[in-house]
C-alpha cells in the first residue's frame, strides 16, 4: 500500500482540521529544510532532527581516514562519507504494532 502526497494531505486534513493549502506549505517547508539541516553535518559530527513523536532523522559523517589496501598492503585514503538514517523510537513502534493487531 503507498499514500501519495496527496493522499497524505487528506489524511492530516482530517486529523488537524487544518486546511489542505497549509498542510501541502508545511510539508514543501519541510522537505527543502530536513536536507539544509542534514547537510549541516561536519565529518566526524552527527545531526539529529526529531521531526514527530517518536521519529528521528539522523545524518552520521565520517571523517577522512587512511585505510590499507589488503592485496597490496599500500595506504588508500578514504574522503568523508555521511550515512542517513530513520528511527522510530520503542514506543512509537509498540503503538504502531498495536493498531496493526487490531486490525487483525
Amino acid at each position: 500500500m503507498r499514500f501519495s502526497e496527496s493522499d497524505f494531505v487528506v489524511m492530516l486534513k482530517e486529523e488537524t482540521s487544518c486546511y489542505k493549502k497549509s498542510l501541502h506549505h508545511m510539508l514543501d517547508g519541510m522537505a527543502t529544510l530536513i536536507p539544509k539541516l542534514l547537510s549541516e553535518a561536519e565529518p566526524g559530527d552527527d545531526v539529529e532532527i526529531h521531526i514527530c513523536k517518536g521519529v528521528t532523522l539522523i545524518a552520521k559523517c565520517d571523517e577522512p581516514r587512511t585505510m590499507r589496501n589488503p592485496q597490496t598492503n599500500e595506504p588508500v585514503e578514504v574522503g568523508h562519507r555521511c550515512l542517513f538514517s530513520c528511527r522510530f523510537s520503542e514506543k512509537f513502534k509498540e503503538d504502531t504494532r498495536a493498531l496493526f493487531d487490531e486490525k487483525m
